[in-house]
């Protein structure tokens, strides 16, 4: 690349982090605006293009200070497995045992598992993996919710709990921090709620993490918790790259200096909202949430229609 390998784009990534069609088109005419000197200004309409995702798929989070493993929800014999046509992923040190399967239902709510192994003589038993997709922050919202619906099988919400705050980690009083994670966690214990938040491990978002707990793992539990998250901003999404894949997350926090942040691990599903950017903090998630809350409280699905909107806001 030569002179053009320290060169960073208008999107917060170097040059030679792009696919190589873009290097070779600033190779040859430098069409594209590398940073601040360039006159054109670097814009996400002007100089992205949508493709196909090629990062979904399921998610445990390992290790970091919030570790959240995959729950278990019961114990099968392994006949099970052949009964219910299970796709085999692979041996892990002979204790983990991964399966796949999109028709696991426990009591009408369609879940993707895994079976884990303590030693290679004892029983399995499923564990639920949480789920999570790239998606172009410009999606539109009926997309979004045949997502929600028919992909991840959620049901239609009874309660939308939409947390707004910041980033920054204040500490709340005890008192006050006691009664406001009283409070979300028994307004999300409401038959069919959805919490949506940013998905991120810092600030409000955790404090509602931290409300929901174990909750929202344990069997049973029908709490959604939805993060909505700026892709761009995600520690270590590398990790997360990939098609159908299951994925072990090692969520570090918030690291001083750094425009990245984990995801939060008492969350059950992840929209990772994506406009192109890396690095810096964009309204790619704040479009796509707000379009979708909106569609949430306004529009009806098939024969239900949706029941109260709340939003929670920090001040």
């Amino acid at each position: 690349l030569g002179h053009f390998s320290n060169l960073r784009c208008g999107c917060g990534r170097f040059l030679e982090e792009h696919d190589i069609e873009v290097i070779q088109e600033v190779q040859m005419n430098s069409t594209i605006p590398l940073g601040p000197a360039e006159p054109e200004r670097w814009q996400v309409k002007t100089h992205t293009r949508a493709v196909p995702t090629t990062a979904f798929g399921t998610v445990e989070f390992q290790g970091g200070p919030h570790p959240t493993k995959a729950r278990k929800v019961g114990l099968y014999p392994q006949s099970l497995c052949s009964i219910h046509g299970y796709e085999e992923l692979g041996l892990k040190d002979f204790e983990l045992q991964m399966v796949q399967s999109p028709n696991v239902e426990k009591g009408g709510v369609w879940r993707l598992y895994c079976i884990v192994r303590i030693s290679p003589k004892s029983q399995p038993f499923l564990c639920l993996l949480l789920q999570y997709v790239r998606i172009n922050y410009e999606t539109p919202p009926e997309t979004v919710v045949e997502l929600l619906l028919r992909e991840w099988r959620l049901r239609v919400p009874s309660l939308v709990i939409s947390v707004l705050g910041g980033l920054a980690n204040a500490p709340l009083q005890a008192k006050l921090a006691s009664v406001v994670k009283r409070g979300i966690l028994r307004a999300a214990k409401t038959t069919g709620a959805w919490v949506i938040t940013n998905g991120l491990d810092a600030g409000v978002t955790r404090h509602v993490g931290e409300a929901l707990g174990e909750e929202v793992h344990v069997r049973g539990s029908k709490i959604v918790a939805l993060g909505i998250a700026p892709w761009g901003v995600v520690q270590q999404r590398n990790m997360l790259t990939g098609a159908d894949r299951v994925c072990q997350y090692h969520a570090q926090g918030t690291l001083a200096g750094r425009q990245e942040t984990a995801l939060n691990p008492h969350h059950n599903y992840f929209l990772l909202a994506d406009n192109g950017t890396s690095g810096k903090f964009s309204t790619a998630e704040i479009c796509l949430r707000r379009r979708l809350e909106q569609y949430l409280a306004q529009q009806p699905i098939g024969l239900s229609r949706l029941g109260k909107f709340l939003l929670l806001s920090e001040r």
